[in-house]
């Protein structure tokens, strides 16, 4: 019997995941990618030292062990020296929240819980649930950095009920594997990419390295693209639904000291108050082995003019060494990441997909995002989940539910 063949579009860490998830589940697969490469946003560049084009780790869980196992991929294990994570205030504290501050926020917490009004209210900013939940110094010191490293943006702009949800619900939350913290190779990210294909390629995935143009020959069809290429690739009448999602600016620059640091650990946060240049610092060299000769750092911003400058000034304040770089290499992304705003809650929660349970703004990140009337289906990091981890877990339901509609 003839096996059903799906379309995916897009090569990057999503569509090739996905095709990875689609050939375990029987499926034949194809993957068409507009661009002359795969991998999209992920990747490593050997230059002087090596320079990972944006995400440098997955976080461990139970499916990154599959997945890594399945495709022949040694992890790298986040080194001692990564054990320790700062924020910055008035210089680089592991918790840089008072004692004092600390407990009464603990106890709000506690007793908003007991009493069932700790959960976000409808429309609620991060912002308004920190202020509401627990205090100003927690929201400024803790929640707003550790939030802006991950999610590229202030939380009076980051829906609570989308951002705490994916934090509490056990439904979507990774499950444990045997290893734990950050996992990379030995040669970053891209040995990654390189494995995967090798692996979709002795399955027979047919790689395209053109637009897709013709469904017809397909039992089904999965856009794997940024929610900004994505919607241009849906039917017009869903294109409306996503102008609602706006796509976050981010720079990243990666540089290479002679010196060795005073502080060793796996990065440092700046919260706004202290009014640093950038969002944060990767120590790549305390990370993992291997990303020297020179002492690797990874630095943050959003989109600026000048970010060399501009970080030397933040690196100056933070470690007190005035160094000029031996080696520098400049990413930018004008539309990397999506806002996890009440714009995205409101994409998620629209009427284009098919859904399988009670319409809630995890709901298609749960099942799996199929439009109506169709079967057209997506994946991607607007989709609910941000980060590699959590796209991993979602292709994998996403094959389950296509293995289910399609047979």
């Amino acid at each position: 019997m003839t096996r059903k063949k799906v379309a995916v579009i897009g090569a990057g860490f999503s569509g090739l995941t996905l095709a990875w998830a689609l050939t375990k589940q029987g499926f034949a697969v194809e993957i068409f990618e507009s661009a002359d490469r795969v991998g999209g946003l992920l990747g490593t560049d050997k230059d002087t030292i090596p320079v990972e084009k944006a995400a440098n780790a997955l976080l461990a869980s139970a499916s990154v062990e599959q997945l890594l196992a399945d495709i022949n991929a040694v992890p790298q294990i986040a080194g001692y020296r990564s054990k320790k994570r700062y924020i910055f205030r008035n210089k680089p504290s592991s918790f840089p929240i008072s004692i004092f501050n600390a407990a009464t926020g603990f106890s709000k917490i506690l007793f908003l819980k007991l009493i069932g009004k700790l959960s976000p209210r409808n429309d609620e900013t991060i912002s308004e649930w920190c202020q509401r939940c627990l205090n100003k110094d927690f929201e400024q010191y803790l929640v707003s950095p550790a939030l802006q490293g991950i999610y590229g943006t202030e939380t009076n702009q980051l829906s609570a009920e989308l951002i705490l949800g994916g934090i509490f619900n056990k439904a979507i939350r990774p499950k444990k594997g045997n290893l734990r913290g950050s996992l990379s190779m030995d040669g970053g990210m891209q040995e990654l990419v390189d494995k995967l294909v090798q692996y979709l390629k002795e399955r027979n995935v047919v790689f395209h390295f053109s637009d897709f143009a013709n469904s017809e020959s397909f039992t089904a069809t999965v856009i794997a693209t940024s929610a900004f290429r994505a919607s241009s690739l849906v039917p017009e009448k869903y294109q409306k639904e996503f102008s609602t999602i706006t796509m976050l600016p981010l720079t990243s620059v990666t540089m290479g000291f002679a010196k060795e640091k005073p502080i060793k650990g796996f990065g440092c946060l700046f919260p706004i108050k202290e009014n640093f240049h950038s969002l944060g610092v990767l120590f790549n060299s305390d990370i993992f082995s291997g990303r020297g000769p020179l002492q690797s750092e990874t630095w943050i911003l959003n989109n600026a003019e000048y970010p060399v400058d501009l970080i030397l000034k933040d690196r100056k304040r933070l470690t007190g060494l005035n160094e000029s770089p031996q080696f520098f290499k400049i990413t930018e992304y004008k539309k990397a990441l999506p806002q996890y705003s009440l714009g995205l809650k409101k994409f998620l929660l629209s009427d284009m997909f098919q859904r399988v349970e009670e319409k809630s703004p995890f709901e298609v990140f749960k099942n799996g995002a199929r439009l109506k009337d169709s079967f057209t289906y997506l994946t991607g990091n607007y989709l609910g989940g941000i980060g590699l981890t959590k796209i991993l877990d979602y292709n994998i339901r996403l094959s389950e539910r296509l293995k289910k509609d399609l047979t």
